[in-house]
């Protein structure tokens, strides 16, 4: 067994030409900024500049409102276009495209979410990640994210921080994902949409937006469903959300916002490498008898309130409930949740002068608690009987949080950062066949304090360098504490650990180029990982320690921009990359030493590469790539998943008519070369369950009318 990390040359050097690709095309771009002058050029020549100003990014997830270029924090957005560039069947192509960020499909409606490698204990499901809706809380008191509820119809942008760079939205070492809904300053927009596909996809949404002189609004009702790609795996969802902001003085609006989601889906359940070769999208024996399953239906509804109490000083504050019904068939037993969260945050911003320098100052909090009543049940043939045990579960999670940032200068910001975070689990034990006794236990995870401190400077108006240094704590979800053959893992510690980080991000308006460049080392102390007894149950574990080193790369520029009565108006390159190299520092597992073995799930080299064709003025030709290097099933890295390559084409074309403002047509084809593989692989499963095939080529075809 191989001890120990490779060279990083050594594992540049495995990327051969998509290495290449990936660096000409910068020197490519300096020399053309530098050789070139448009003023000079005939009015038909063919351009190496844009010819359109790219905008100013506005960044809020610090609660700052400051450009990206200030940002000492690597940070992904995606916005309208990125989504159009990618269809509307899932969130999955969207986000994957930005490197250090990876959304893992197990099946078609069950998401995992790996941001820097945070994957490693979330065999199911979102944990070690925040995630916000409209600034309320999506992810419950207990740790958990249901992102499979969302529609990417109902999305209109996403804030991505990676790494434990969140200290004001608590306990994480994963990240921050920060979805919203724009509000419209338009009298009124109606958007009717439907599309359908391969596996009998159907789509079928409608959205409205306008604003009246004291009020802003937008809603929207969505329906999915399709067939899936494999063997049972069938998915409907039912998505209505609406969000409004009323204005009873000027500066005191009041926001209103509802989230309604109605979920089913199959699981297919994971496959051996045998099954996985012989049949690739089969589902797992047992899945179909004893119908594999997720229904779950989740309401989360809140209030937002911005106030100007004076002398610079605002005042954001929210109260959120959340209600969720889950019920889950599986193929070792049946669960029934009934659970409710509720909560509150609260932030303080003052500007002011600090020795003659401007200074911002925060000062906040967020509180939730949640109650779930948990009741297991045995399997038969999809049906609940006997019951195995019942719970009623109170979880407790708060934190504060205060934040400075200093302007030193016209380039320099610096900012500090502190919070503190407490969370508790408490389980009432009413029902429980193996023992016949009931009882409760109590875990209480030691209040941490969560520090953070960067500093942004600005080279000129279109590069800045950032670095930072900031703590992270992760403790066990309530998945983690109790499990589902229901023990309760008493013994299980939270995660603690040290991210450093550089970035350089630039953006040249005028030539339509943008750059960020970021490289971390993340040292983790008692990672949490997975793995499966005899039985298929998922349990968890303290596994020692981790060193993860990073860099994450993403560069966009034209090739041409010719005028727009040409048939070929622009050509757009854009390209992402990922390199991690997280091996396991100190664990040892029984008499087994894996120190020094890859991290569990997460691939060395990962790239993106889109070539984007404008034609006809508002038409666009997508060809895109998407890049895997092997990684590990294994802790012992016994088992690895072959690499894969992706291929996808998009065709877009928007025009206007006499009725309607705009017309949008998107077609598109998947996995141009029918691929097999895996995205979203079981780790460390038992019996060598880790295969959960991605699909295969398959089409869709969308329609989009905005009156």
């Amino acid at each position: 067994m191989r001890k120990g990390p490779d060279s990083i040359f050594y594992h540049l050097t495995r990327l051969g030409l998509p290495v290449f690709l990936l660096l000409l095309p910068t020197h490519y771009c300096v020399y053309a900024s530098s050789t070139f002058d448009g003023s000079t050029m005939a009015k038909d020549t063919i351009q190496l500049i844009s010819g359109e100003d790219l905008p100013e990014v506005k960044i809020t997830a610090f609660e700052s409102e400051r450009p990206l270029l200030q940002q000492a924090v690597g940070i992904e957005r995606l916005g309208p276009a990125d989504f159009e560039a990618f269809g509307s069947r899932s969130l999955n192509s969207a986000i994957n495209s930005r490197p250090g960020v990876r959304l893992e499909q197990r099946a078609p409606s069950s998401y995992r979410v790996s941001v820097r490698g945070s994957s490693l204990r979330a065999p199911f499901g979102v944990r070690n990640v925040k995630v916000y809706w409209n600034d309320l809380p999506l992810t419950l008191a207990d740790g958990t994210t249901a992102l499979n509820i969302l529609d990417v119809a109902a999305t209109d942008e996403i804030e991505i921080l990676k790494g434990p760079a969140g200290s004001i939205y608590g306990a994480g070492n994963g990240g921050v994902l920060k979805f919203s809904n724009r509000l419209s300053d338009e009298e009124s927009r109606l958007t009717a949409q439907s599309a359908i596909g391969s596996f009998d996809m159907f789509r079928l949404g409608l959205k409205k937006s306008g604003a009246t002189d004291d009020m802003q609004y937008t809603a929207g009702l969505h329906h999915f469903q399709s067939d899936g790609h494999r063997e049972h795996s069938r998915t409907e969802r039912t998505v209505f959300n609406f969000s409004g902001r009323w204005f009873p003085t000027a500066d005191q609006p009041v926001g209103f916002h509802i989230l309604y989601s109605d979920l089913f889906y199959q699981i297919p359940g994971g496959l051996t490498l045998g099954q996985f070769e012989e049949d690739a999208y089969q589902s797992r024996p047992g899945s179909i008898e004893q119908n594999s399953s997720i229904r779950q239906r989740t309401l989360l509804t809140g209030f937002t309130m911005e106030r100007n109490l004076g002398n610079n000083i605002t005042n954001y504050s929210s109260v959120f409930l959340t209600n969720t019904d889950f019920d889950h068939p599986f193929i070792l037993d049946y669960k029934k949740d009934l659970g409710n969260d509720y909560g509150g945050r609260t932030v303080f911003r003052k500007d002011a002068l600090l020795a003659g320098l401007p200074l911002r100052l925060v000062l906040g909090a967020e509180f939730q608690q949640g109650r779930v009543s948990a009741r297991n049940f045995g399997n038969k043939e999809g049906v609940r009987d006997t019951m195995r045990f019942a719970d009623d579960i109170r979880t407790r999670n708060y934190f504060f949080f205060t934040q400075a940032e200093a302007e030193l200068s016209s380039d320099w910001l610096l900012t500090l950062g502190l919070s503190r975070n407490t969370v508790g689990y408490r389980v009432e034990r009413n029902v429980d066949n193996l023992t016949g006794m009931p009882f409760s236990v109590s875990r209480n995870f030691q209040a941490e304090w969560v520090p953070r401190i960067a500093a942004s400077y600005q080279l000129n108006e279109r590069s800045s360098m950032f670095a930072s240094a900031s703590a992270g704590f992760s403790p066990p979800t309530l998945d983690e504490f109790r499990t589902n053959e229901g023990s309760l893992n008493e013994d299980l510690e939270a995660e603690r650990g040290l991210n450093f980080e550089l970035g350089y991000r630039g953006i040249m308006p005028q030539m339509g180029v943008k750059w960020d460049l970021s490289t971390f080392y993340y040292r983790l102390s008692e990672s949490i990982s997975t793995f499966t007894n005899e039985d298929g149950v998922v349990l968890f574990r303290n596994s020692g320690g981790t060193n993860q080193f990073g860099v994450e790369f993403s560069l966009e520029y034209p090739l041409l921009r010719t005028s727009e009565n040409r048939f070929i108006s622009a050509i757009q390159l854009k390209h992402s990359y990922t390199g991690h190299f997280f091996y396991f520092r100190d664990q040892i597992l029984g008499e087994v030493d894996l120190s020094g073995n890859y991290l569990t799930g997460v691939a060395p080299h990962s790239t993106f590469n889109e070539l984007k064709f404008g034609f006809l003025g508002s038409g666009s030709l997508h060809l895109q790539h998407r890049y895997s290097d092997r990684l590990p099933l294994t802790d012992d890295n016994i088992d690895f998943q072959s690499s894969w390559s992706v291929f996808n084409l998009r065709l877009n074309y928007g025009f206007q008519t006499g009725f309607a403002e705009r017309i949008f047509l998107s077609a598109g084809l998947d996995n141009v070369f029918d691929t097999t593989y895996s995205l979203g692989n079981d780790l460390n499963a038992f019996g060598g369950r880790y295969y959960q095939t991605a699909a295969g080529r398959n089409w869709d075809i969308s329609l989009r009318i905005e009156i």
